[in-house]
C-alpha cells in the first residue's frame, strides 16, 4: 500500500490520466446506451486521448501540458454535454470544480495573472452557457427538465455521480499534492532560516558564536547579575605568536590551528560555559561562577593547550595561550569587564605570554 501511495504521490500525472481515461471510456458507454451518439462519440476520442497519455506516461518531458489540455476539454464536455442532453447533466459541476483546480494544480508554477484571468473568464463563461442553456432558454426548461428526470432519469443520475466521483477526486488528490508542497516549502523555508540565522550568529571557520550571538549571554549575565547576585567571569584570550604560524606556514595551517584548538578547548569545557570567537585569534569565555573558581579551570585548560601536539599533514605544532581575567562582582558592569579583562590579556602578552592574568596576578598597568 506504501508503495503504491509513494508511486502515486511523485507520479501525480499517471494516477490522473487513468482517471480521465476510465471516466470517458464508461461515460461513452452510458450515452451509447442512451442514445446520445455525439455525446458518446465524444467521450471515445478523449478516452484514445487519454489511453495514449497512460500508454506513453514514461517518455512525457512536458507534462504540464496535461492540465492544460484536462482543463479546456473538460470545458468542452461541458458544453457537449449540455448541448447533446439538453440540460444539466453535472456539467455545471465540472464548469465550477476546475476554478479551484487550476490554482491547486498550478500552486508550484509561474504564471501571470493573464494566465489565470482568461482561464477563469472561460470556466465562468462556459458556466453561464450552461445555466443559460438548461434553465433559461424559452419554452425548452420543462421539456429537457422534465425529460432528463423522468425518461433518461438512470442516465441523469448515474452521469451526475460520474462526473461528481471525478471532480471530488481530483479536487482531493490536488488538495493533498498542495499540502505535501505547502509543507515541503514550509520546511525549506525553515531550513533556510536556520542556516542564515546560523550564519549570522556563528563563525564560518570554528563553529563558535560570533560576538553578536555572544553580546546576548553578556546582557543575561548582567541582568541576573543585578537581580540576583550571582557572579559571572569573562575571559579573552588568543594564541601567542599566531602571526608567526601564518608566516612560517602558511594561512591554511592557521585556519588548521584555529579550528582544531578551540574544538581542544570546548572538550574541557562544562556545557554553562559559552565559549565564542572574539576576532582574529581572539576568544572568549563565560564563566557562570567567580573569578576564583575560574582560574583552576583555566590554568588546566593552558597547560593541556601547551603540551598538545597539533599535526599538519607531517609538520607538528605547538602553541600557547595567554588570558585576560575579569569578574562582573568586580567591574560591575559588562562593559567595563571586557575592558578589564582586555587590559590583563595584553599585560600577559607584554609580560612573557602563556599566562593567566587576573586580580591575583595582574601587574599594576593591567588595570
Amino acid at each position: 500500500m506504501n508503495r503504491v501511495r509513494h508511486f502515486f504521490l511523485h507520479n501525480t500525472e499517471l494516477l490522473l490520466y487513468i482517471v480521465c481515461w476510465l471516466f470517458h471510456a464508461s461515460a461513452a458507454l452510458t450515452a451509447n446506451h442512451y442514445g446520445y451518439k455525439p455525446l458518446s462519440a465524444y467521450n471515445i476520442s478523449v478516452s484514445f486521448v487519454y489511453a495514449t497519455f497512460v500508454l506513453l506516461f514514461a517518455n512525457i518531458s512536458t507534462r504540464n501540458i496535461f492540465f492544460t489540455f484536462f482543463y479546456f476539454e473538460m470545458l468542452v464536455y461541458s458544453i457537449v454535454l449540455t448541448i447533446s442532453t439538453g440540460t444539466d447533466f453535472g456539467a455545471s459541476i465540472v464548469s465550477v470544480s476546475v476554478v479551484p483546480l487550476l490554482f491547486l494544480a498550478t500552486i508550484n508554477q509561474q504564471h501571470r495573472k493573464r494566465y489565470f484571468i482568461s482561464r477563469i473568464f472561460c470556466a465562468s463563461a462556459v458556466t453561464l452557457f450552461i445555466l443559460w442553456w438548461a434553465y433559461a432558454r424559452t419554452g425548452m426548461l420543462s421539456l429537457d427538465f422534465v425529460t432528463a428526470l423522468t425518461i433518461h432519469r438512470h442516465f441523469y443520475i448515474t452521469h451526475f455521480i460520474q462526473v461528481l466521483t471525478i471532480m471530488v477526486i481530483f479536487l482531493f488528490y490536488y488538495s493533498i499534492l498542495t499540502e505535501n508542497a505547502v509543507l515541503r516549502s514550509r520546511r525549506k523555508a525553515d531550513n533556510q532560516l536556520g542556516t542564515l540565522s546560523h550564519m549570522a550568529t556563528h563563525d564560518q571557520l570554528t563553529g563558535l558564536m560570533n560576538r553578536r550571538k555572544f553580546a546576548t549571554f553578556l546582557h543575561r549575565a548582567q541582568d541576573t547579575y543585578e537581580k540576583a547576585g550571582a557572579d559571572f567571569t569573562f575571559t579573552i584570550f588568543d594564541i601567542d605568536g599566531f602571526k608567526q604560524i601564518n608566516d612560517t606556514y602558511g594561512h591554511d595551517v592557521g585556519d588548521f590551528v584555529l579550528k582544531n584548538m578551540t574544538a581542544f578547548v570546548s572538550q574541557q569545557l562544562p556545557a554553562t560555559v559559552q565559549l565564542a570567537r572574539w576576532g582574529g585569534e581572539e576568544f572568549v569565555l563565560l564563566f557562570p561562577e567567580s573569578q576564583a573558581a575560574v582560574r583552576s579551570q583555566l590554568e588546566s585548560i593552558r597547560k593541556n593547550v601547551a603540551t598538545h601536539v597539533f599535526r599538519w599533514q607531517y609538520t607538528d605544532i605547538t602553541i600557547t595561550l595567554t588570558f585576560g581575567v575579569c569578574s562582573l562582582s568586580e567591574a560591575r558592569d559588562t562593559e567595563k569587564m571586557i575592558v578589564t579583562a582586555d587590559n590583563r590579556l595584553m599585560y600577559g602578552k607584554k609580560h612573557g605570554k602563556n599566562q593567566i592574568v587576573d586580580t591575583t596576578a595582574r601587574g599594576e598597568d593591567a588595570q
